[in-house]
């Protein structure tokens, strides 16, 4: 493995609440029926209980020893088993943002990372401590090994796929449809759903945004193509989108 892919850049672990959380609501469920069956001699009571108290403890213990370590050109999360992913053009990056809102006021964002590369996937969400920090570093990583590598790619005249649409020969792709860059308006979001639409006024795709892959490259190298999403009828909801799924997402498209 190259120095690039052993320099450490930060390291995350779960937060402590959400590991105490998982030992005192776990534990008391497996060991209050296994206290009950020992005391009543009910072997259906142990039955249950055994099996509750060995995976709370198995739980509090993984998460206990969870631990993220971001690379120069990998992630790795090791707790019982470990996983590793090399950065490269092929690897996958998920996005996704729940916001919580009370009276139509938004009080908290819930933050979801899924990492896909050749032989393994990385799930990560806000249980992990300063995920959004986490997020803003993944978002530099796929800049850094994904965008130039299917820049490459388009250039030669290949097709780059993100999740079910892709970009080929400067047009969109999605099953049998196609359509030329210039032919398309802009794009709206409604509910986290992202709508294409052509100056014709029909509807292209729509597509939930956590479901395209490497999302900022997607919009980046639609914006190489003289296609700005930003700039159609939905700026506003997917800018505000965009800016709460990670402020590095703006930046890097400027």
């Amino acid at each position: 493995m190259t120095q690039e892919h052993t320099m450490l850049v930060a390291q995350y672990r779960r937060t402590w609440i959400w590991r105490a959380l998982t030992l005192l609501l776990g534990l008391p469920g497996g060991i209050l029926p296994l206290v009950i069956g020992i005391g009543t001699g009910s072997p259906l009571a142990m039955i249950l209980g055994t099996p509750l108290t060995i995976l709370a403890v198995f739980t509090w213990i993984r998460d206990f020893k969870t631990k993220i370590g971001l690379y120069d050109g990998s992630i790795e999360m090791k707790g019982i088993t470990t996983k590793r992913i090399l950065f490269d053009g092929s690897t996958e990056f998920f996005h996704k943002s729940v916001f919580e809102r009370v009276d139509g006021v938004q009080t908290a964002t819930h933050i979801y990372l899924k990492i896909k590369g050749h032989d393994a996937t990385i799930k990560m969400n806000s249980n992990i401590k300063n995920v959004d920090d986490l997020q803003k570093r993944l978002l530099e990583a796929e800049a850094r090994h994904v965008l130039p590598a299917l820049r490459e790619i388009l250039d030669k005249g290949g097709k780059v796929q993100f999740g079910s649409i892709s970009i080929q020969d400067d047009r969109l792709l999605k099953g049998n449809k196609q359509v030329a860059f210039g032919e398309l308006l802009g794009a709206t979001v409604w509910e986290d759903s992202l709508e294409i639409k052509e100056k014709n006024g029909k509807k292209f795709a729509a597509m939930p945004l956590y479901s395209i892959s490497n999302l900022q490259t997607f919009l980046s190298l639609l914006k190489d193509g003289g296609v700005d999403l930003l700039e159609g009828p939905g700026e506003s909801a997917l800018m505000f989108y965009l800016r709460e799924l990670g402020s590095g997402v703006l930046e890097m498209m400027e």
